[in-house]
């Protein structure tokens, strides 16, 4: 495979190198301060299943940009490194280092202007049997099979995952794929069902989180279809007071603002009560965004906070949010703070077991409130 040769390379020497180094310190970061408190390397993510031998793994779906400016080859390269080449090294190496790990995998359908939103092309295990050796390399393989040439529809394929959390049918995630959007369809291992039109098969399971990775090289494009959805899901719950402008592209590639509802649904998704069913807790979801070669406001609002351990220091410069108060801790990266992200929260196996004991607990008693 084109990135497997790199696999275990997040060094090497140059301005390419040290996106590729940022990049992964910046998931390394995210994967050690999923926990409340940290914890040891064999710990990450880990969850009520996997404490109580239950078999399965913690789940982590990767939100992968397949927009045409991820060919841009990244400046003091000579020419070689593109952003989705870097890009793709360090997920091949994320998954390829992080056994204990289901990974699963979504881009953006071409959405220029049709069909919108995007699809989940490795779909995580649920319920299911965890990926082992085989199936990493599958989903190494799909990677690879990559090109850049949808345009940025983040916030409808950002719903489009919400959907398949829910265990919805999916509205964007199985139309037909439109020229020259090439790059693998949508995984029938998602539905429940054979059609296109089945219900997805949610893979949120009980008193276990499930965390989601948002890389983005640029703003949204062509991505206000899934506004209202979200606003009507949204309307009524205590902090919903309307969507905002964020910066954006046309379909002619001009800067403007548009209104972008991601942030209203990243909140939401992290609320306990989104998912469960009855007195079962399920989730919350968690999402971490990245911009590579982009700093913007919507990728800050759509973060969640950071759970860091008493007195421990934010790895990530602080920032005032939309739904997370001013001076907030939340997990958003980008390509030019590595030094902050070098910084990672202590690692305390015990009490992170222990917190995560208590997750399932602690939801019950909410529902039951």
């Amino acid at each position: 495979m084109l990135v497997s040769s790199e696999r275990t390379a997040c060094g090497g020497h140059g301005v390419a190198a040290l996106a590729r180094q940022v990049l992964c310190w910046m998931l390394l970061a995210m994967l050690c301060l999923a926990l409340p408190a940290g914890a040891d390397d064999t710990d990450i993510y880990r969850s009520l299943y996997d404490i109580e031998s239950r078999g399965a793994k913690p789940q982590v779906m990767i939100l992968f940009d397949t927009s045409g400016s991820m060919r841009d080859v990244v400046a003091g390269s000579g020419g070689n490194d593109s952003k989705i080449k870097i890009a793709k090294t360090v997920i091949d190496a994320l998954v390829d280092n992080n056994p204990q790990v289901d990974f699963g995998l979504t881009i953006f359908n071409y959405n220029g202007y049709l069909p919108d939103g995007g699809r989940v092309i490795y779909p995580l295990p649920g319920s299911g049997k965890s990926g082992g050796d085989e199936q990493r390399a599958a989903l190494q393989q799909t990677l690879d099979d990559l090109d850049p040439v949808t345009s940025t529809p983040l916030c409808e394929t950002y719903y489009e995952i919400f959907r398949y959390l829910k265990g919805e049918r999916p509205l964007y995630g199985t139309q037909p794929r439109v020229y020259p959007d090439l790059n693998p369809p949508y995984s029938r291992d998602a539905l429940d069902g054979d059609g296109r039109n089945s219900p997805y098969r949610s893979p949120l399971r009980p008193c276990e989180p499930l965390y989601l990775i948002y890389m983005t090289d640029g703003v949204p494009q062509n991505d206000t279809a899934a506004n209202a959805a979200i606003a009507r899901l949204v309307t009524g719950s205590g902090f919903y007071h309307g969507c905002e402008a964020y910066a954006a592209i046309d379909g002619f590639s001009r800067p403007t603002r548009e209104l972008n509802c991601m942030p209203e649904l990243a909140y939401y998704m992290q609320q306990l009560e989104t998912f469960s069913q009855g007195n079962i807790p399920r989730g919350p979801v968690t999402t971490y965004t990245i911009g590579f070669d982009t700093d913007q406001r919507l990728l800050i609002d759509s973060a969640s906070p950071l759970n860091l351990a008493p007195g421990k220091t934010c790895p990530t410069p602080r920032r005032d949010t939309r739904y997370h108060g001013r001076d907030a801790c939340v997990g958003y990266f980008t390509a030019a703070n590595s030094a902050q992200l070098r910084r990672l929260p202590g690692r305390h196996r015990r009490r992170a077991l222990a917190q995560h004991h208590l997750l399932c607990a602690s939801g019950l008693r909410r529902l039951y409130q």
